[in-house]
């Protein structure tokens, strides 16, 4: 072990208590904000509590640690506020020589520890007993301060990017609206400008068989594209192979759950791929259409609350095949059609590369915060120096 470091546990340096749900919260006026999850995720402040008897409350140098729903294990750096039931305060001893950012990266490093050791089936939680047995590596607070400034950079970078993106999206997402409104064309059902299919139902009996394939469903279409990452499995009889197989271009529409959300497939898994019932597929027509551009029409349907207002259920909301087929496209020629959704596929593009920049700088932090908090790589001292002279 480093020279130093002491080994302990997360009872030994701080104090875990559990916050409590206050009787009244105020929606308007002044007062404590309520500290739900939501909220620490970067969420506006909607509740308040004037009166905080008996409650616990967080200040700056606090971590906040989601104890109880699906989150548990989930940590924030602590904000001024009414601590809500769900979670936990975990305050840094006094004289023990934590500091506070450090605390709320090494609670964050033991995450998934914490999710491991959560019980309850309909609410997973965790109790605070076994948060405080948790280990963890104290190091010197010079250390700890060198630690925390290095990942407070990476932080700020993945703040910038996250903005960066926003404000792509937005900027897409405005200029398709200017495009779309400003078409002067006569409207056709979206089945004779596209083909479409409604994908293939799934049961017990159907996911077992001599012909098993990776199939996409609604679970797998995000705001962000195509996540890939929990692929299931099927029966696809040799008969349903070309029904319900997927070219590259298609474009896949969540009929059912968070409907209108929609991603296009570049094969990126190799041999035959479905798709269920809840995901319609839209592939260009010959003569009548692009893909892009029917991909263009899926979101501007989407962010118009057009696929909204044909969508029936109240549980789960389903758009319905019949409906989706028979909502109205500008039927606009095919060139019309790659000059309204070049500068879009443009946009995407930048879009997907900061996405990918992200997604890259969030698995280098990820191991760089192991690594660090375990000692194994260490900042040198003259780095105290450099801190000094930015300071």
């Amino acid at each position: 072990m480093n020279d130093g470091w002491v080994e302990t546990t997360l009872g030994e340096v701080v104090e875990v208590t559990k916050g409590k749900k206050p009787k009244e919260v105020s929606i308007e006026g002044n007062g404590y904000p309520y500290l739900i999850a939501e909220v620490l995720r970067g969420g506006q402040v909607v509740k308040r509590v004037t009166n905080t008897d008996g409650l616990l409350t967080a200040n700056e140098h606090d971590c906040l640690l989601l104890w109880d729903g699906a989150g548990a294990g989930d940590s924030f750096p602590g904000r001024l506020g009414v601590v809500a039931s769900t979670m936990a305060r975990v305050r840094p001893k006094a004289n023990v020589g934590l500091d506070s950012m450090y605390l709320a990266y090494a609670v964050e490093n033991l995450r998934e520890e914490i999710k491991s050791s959560c019980r309850g089936t309909t609410v997973p939680h965790v109790s605070p007993d076994v948060l405080r047995a948790l280990p963890i590596l104290l190091p010197p607070l010079p250390v700890q301060r060198r630690i925390v400034d290095v990942m407070t950079h990476v932080d700020s970078h993945l703040a910038n990017l996250r903005a960066e993106k926003e404000a792509l999206t937005a900027l897409t997402s405005s200029l398709r609206k200017t495009k779309f409104e400003e078409l002067d064309s006569e409207m056709s059902p979206a089945n004779e400008i596209f083909e479409m299919r409604l994908g293939r139902q799934k049961s017990a009996r159907q996911s077992v068989g001599d012909f098993v394939f990776s199939y996409i469903r609604a679970g797998n279409i995000s705001a962000s594209g195509l996540n890939l990452n929990d692929v299931q499995t099927m029966n696809f009889e040799p008969h349903e192979q070309e029904a319900y197989g997927l070219l590259p271009d298609d474009i896949l529409l969540v009929e059912g759950g968070t409907v209108g959300l929609a991603a296009r497939w570049c094969g990126e898994i190799e041999g035959f791929v479905g798709f269920d019932k809840h995901v319609i597929r839209l592939r260009a027509s010959q003569g009548k259409s692009i893909p892009e551009y029917a991909l263009q029409w899926a979101h501007w349907s989407k962010e118009s609350g057009a696929f909204d207002r044909q969508a029936t259920g109240i549980t789960i909301q389903a758009l319905g095949f019949g409906r989706a087929s028979s909502m109205l496209v500008p039927d606009i020629p095919i060139e019309l059609q790659e000059e309204l959704c070049s500068p879009l596929s443009t946009l995407e593009s930048l879009t997907a590369d900061l996405v990918r920049e992200m997604e890259s700088l969030q698995k280098m932090r990820a191991v760089v915060l192991s690594s660090l908090l375990s000692g194994a790589d260490a900042l040198p001292k003259s780095y105290d120096t450099l801190l000094s002279e930015v300071a």
